[in-house]
């Protein structure tokens, strides 16, 4: 090995390695190509610029909007309530929809409100109609509601196929007062079917509603929602 005499003094050259400069001391990289920023310069200005467009097209979209309703307000929605019918009875008020008719009543089981469904009445060999009903009976009685409800119960599903034996449920209120109740389960024409009777104090004797749903194991709510209408008028 030589040694040789550089711009800063002697160095210990080495054939290929020029004043000595070897592996961590070789000469600069030459600097990265631009090319790969101006693609990314493009990209972002391409972006923008969809950008852009999309916001015009939205701001036309709202002026034409705009102009074609020349100043109008969308009617509010409405929603039409079903018609009902109110029934005063002696001692009482209740409220159906339209679509149940109001039958014949006896005055000797002190019958005040024959109420049935219009569609969906079938009739059997006898000529008994079924189909969902509610009734409402007013009478003397030497018993009072809760009893009297207890006695009443055996006779719930009378016109089923075959029934249960009544169940007697927690009271509940109706009209204002609380009522003893009752429920049944049978069936009908192969059909499940469900009959409930509620029995309050009224006026010094008893008032009694009863409700029979076909083709379900609970009563309908269309149902719950007249026995719930019903309104004490007594004093």
């Amino acid at each position: 090995m030589s040694e040789q005499w550089g711009p800063q003094g002697p160095t210990s050259a080495q054939p290929g390695r020029p004043n000595g400069q070897g592996p961590q001391g070789g000469y600069p990289q030459p600097p990265a190509s631009p090319q790969g920023r101006r693609w990314g310069i493009w990209i972002a200005v391409g972006c923008l610029a969809l950008l852009l467009v999309l916001l015009l097209v939205a701001t036309i979209g709202g002026v034409v909007y705009l102009v074609g309703r020349d100043g109008r307000e969308d009617p509010p929605a409405t929603t039409s309530a079903p018609a009902t019918v109110t029934f005063t009875g002696t001692t009482f008020t209740l409220t159906h929809p339209d679509t149940w008719a109001e039958g014949d009543r006896t005055p000797d089981t002190g019958m005040e409100l024959n109420l049935r469904r219009t569609a969906g009445q079938e009739e059997d060999d006898d000529g008994m109609q079924h189909g969902d009903n509610v009734t409402v009976y007013q009478f003397q009685s030497e018993r009072q509601a809760v009893a009297e409800c207890r006695w009443q119960a055996p006779f719930l599903g009378w016109g089923f196929d075959d029934h249960e034996d009544a169940e007697e449920l927690d009271r509940t209120e109706v009209g204002g007062a609380p009522a003893a109740h009752h429920r049944v389960h049978g069936t009908w024409d192969g059909r499940p079917v469900v009959a409930e009777t509620w029995c309050l104090d009224v006026d010094g004797g008893v008032l009694q509603i009863v409700a029979e749903t076909y083709g379900a194991e609970e009563i309908s709510s269309e149902e719950a929602r007249i026995v719930s209408s019903l309104v004490v008028t007594a004093g």
